[in-house]
């Protein structure tokens, strides 16, 4: 079995992951992006029909996912121009990869995706936040919760 990201950075979640059903599965990754979301203060009008389209569960047009990954490239280019001249992160260049990280987990639930995408979001959710404790426990719960 391949390691994923979300393994290698929690692996008590991952595991948690692994033994929820789908709806569990589906709420913890709409829980953490919903928290990473928060955290980065982020909402213009493609976020909106986005999460439009999360509430409606249906994929998202292929224009609007066209956007947003350009979006995520254009921060994650930001971000790398931010830290260039820096020893370490800036202010800047955090601001904006957490960003780039949050509007990717959106990405991971609108756009067709192979199997999997659920656990990659939850991971870009927690890469968002400055402290992933605090919402990872509330994944955990979420994905502890018994039907």
């Amino acid at each position: 079995m391949t390691l994923t990201r979300l393994e290698s950075s929690h692996p008590l979640l991952m595991a948690a992951y692994r033994n929820a059903s789908p709806e569990q599965q589906r709420s913890a990754a709409l829980r953490a992006f919903e928290g990473a979301l928060a955290a980065v203060g982020m909402s213009d009008a493609d976020v909106d029909a986005a999460r439009a389209c999360l509430r409606e569960e249906k994929l998202a047009d292929p224009s609007m996912i066209t956007r947003l990954r350009q979006r995520v490239e254009a921060l994650d280019s930001n971000d790398l121009s931010a830290e260039a001249g820096a020893d370490g992160r800036t202010e800047e260049s955090l601001a904006l990869f957490s960003q780039a990280r949050a509007l990717s987990a959106l990405l991971y639930l609108v756009a067709p995706a192979p199997s999997g995408s659920l656990h990659e979001s939850i991971y870009e959710s927690l890469m968002a936040v400055e402290d992933p404790a605090p919402l990872c426990a509330e994944i955990m719960s979420v994905l502890r919760v018994r039907h």
